[in-house]
């Protein structure tokens, strides 16, 4: 992977929504019957490790490949049935263990309140975090999404940066720590994920479909896995982002019943798996 990649990776793990509201991959106290959970462990932690030592490792970001031959007696976690396929061609047995999202109390009403604080009232909201797009997809991503404001000035976004951008009538530059503190995701009717195959973004997206935001991203690993094209959101192929962006984002603001439709059927899904997954789970 790239530097950005991994940049990307590190930001995936358990989403970027602040305490008290973020998914966790998965979400489980540090010992479970006795047993450490290790999330991500480095090949030396691997290597590391007694034969009696008996640990639960979860993996959202796709180890080195000289971490595989240590895993092949292991109980492996992985969020997604991608990451799941991926350890099996390894020869490792890896159980999906989905994120679990967590409830954001009186969410219409801090809407309302971020969308204000944002300048956003009547308009929807984009949600865009640097720290969740490659680099190199940056400079064309901002030149695409001034173009679409302007042609669709019931869309507003907030772009979550640490670089300094030159001020833009529709889109509003917030600095990460701002951000977090206050919550400002909780304004976001929709979001923009990118990144590589090798980092699951599925704590993210179960997360943002369940608070009812509709997610766009691209077709790599399991980025499409909760985020079915014109069902829960759009899965664009990053060969074409920013054309299918001028295509999908006014329609998405200029059909809301599309986008309530998209809500609804992401939060459905949400419910649904979880409830399933928790009653095979406990069979």
């Amino acid at each position: 992977m790239t530097h950005q990649q991994q940049l990307v990776c590190q930001h995936s793990l358990s989403s970027l929504l602040p305490e008290p509201c973020c998914a966790r991959f998965p979400e489980l106290p540090e010992q479970r019957g006795g047993r450490t959970f290790l999330l991500n462990p480095s090949v030396e932690e691997l290597r590391s490790l007694p034969e009696h030592h008996k640990p639960i490792i979860a993996y959202d970001i796709l180890p080195s490949p000289d971490a595989y031959p240590f895993l092949r007696e292991r109980t492996v976690w992985v969020p997604s049935h991608a990451f799941r396929h991926h350890f099996q061609l390894r020869q490792i047995s890896a159980d999906v263990r989905y994120p679990v999202p967590r409830a954001v109390p009186f969410l219409i009403q801090r809407k309302k309140k971020m969308k204000q604080h944002l300048g956003a009232l009547g308009q929807k909201l984009l949600w865009i975090d640097d720290r969740l797009i490659p680099h190199a997809e940056k400079t064309a991503l901002l030149d695409t999404l001034r173009l679409i404001c302007r042609l669709s000035p019931q869309l507003k976004v907030m772009w979550v940066t640490d670089r300094k951008e030159t001020k833009h009538q529709h889109i509003r530059f917030v600095p990460p720590s701002k951000a977090d503190h206050l919550a400002l995701w909780q304004g976001a009717d929709l979001t923009l994920t990118m990144g590589s195959a090798e980092c699951s973004f599925a704590a993210f997206h179960v997360q943002c479909l369940h608070a009812g935001i509709v997610v766009l991203t691209d077709d790599q690993g399991d980025h499409g896995e909760w985020i079915r094209h014109q069902y829960t959101g759009l899965v664009l192929n990053p060969k074409f982002l920013n054309k299918e962006l001028r295509h999908y984002l006014p329609m998405l603001v200029n059909h809301p019943d599309w986008l309530f439709g998209l809500k609804k059927n992401g939060h459905s899904l949400v419910h649904k798996t979880l409830k399933t997954s928790e009653a095979t789970d406990n069979e």
